[in-house]
């Protein structure tokens, strides 16, 4: 399977599904400053995983080209907030890992163990108005040239039960509070506009004789 873009299940995930391993590769060829063509393919054990937990990811490069690269891991975090009117997205990077270069005219098997900082919030999927989505990208940056890169994406499963239950329950909360504000306003329809208080006059000294 050939990826350039994050391509994420329209539908419901199911947690069964995401526990196979992913490939995609890349091959790209030098034209800026070298020549030649770099070709790129990218294993991980796992599609979904927990916080604290670890992806294995393992990169085959064939560099037959005249220049080296360097390969890079970004783990960031794609949030959305869906409206009838306008649409916001927002990527949050999370981590910034550099490996080691791989010269010109060779080939070598890297193989990095990424772990999920704790903490992070789950995944939520699609029907819904926030969406939070992430991926893994790898990025080769070649010498003297462009850079050649991957998107794959990794299902944030919740960390336990106790987080899901937290989290209803904040929802719940939340809904509350918003009804409780709505029904607290006052009702412009039968509000009367009374009379302004008028000031009591003060009687008037006599006059001296």
């Amino acid at each position: 399977m050939v990826a350039t873009d994050i391509a994420y299940p329209k539908q419901d995930i199911v947690i069964h599904s995401l526990q196979g391993a992913q490939h995609a590769q890349i091959q790209k060829n030098v034209e800026r400053f070298g020549s030649g063509s770099v070709k790129m393919d990218v294993y991980i054990d796992k599609m979904a995983c927990k916080p604290g937990e670890g992806l294995q990811v393992t990169v085959e490069i064939n560099n037959q080209s005249t220049s080296s690269v360097a390969l890079k891991y970004i783990l960031y975090r794609i949030q959305s907030r869906i409206s009838p009117t306008n649409s916001t997205v927002v990527i949050f990077p999370l981590l910034e890992i550099n490996a080691k270069a791989v010269h010109s005219q060779s080939k070598d098997n890297i193989t990095k163990l990424i772990t999920i900082p704790r903490g992070t919030p789950p995944s939520i999927s699609s029907n819904s108005p926030v969406e939070i989505l992430y991926a893994l990208k790898v990025c080769l940056d070649i010498c003297g040239s462009s850079f050649l890169y991957l998107h794959l994406p990794i299902f944030i499963l919740p960390d336990s039960l106790y987080y899901v239950k937290r989290q209803h329950q904040q929802q719940l909360l939340d809904a509350s509070k918003s009804v409780v504000a709505e029904y607290s306003k006052p009702n412009q329809q039968t509000q009367r506009a009374g009379k302004r208080p008028t000031k009591p006059r003060s009687i008037d000294n006599p006059p001296n004789y």
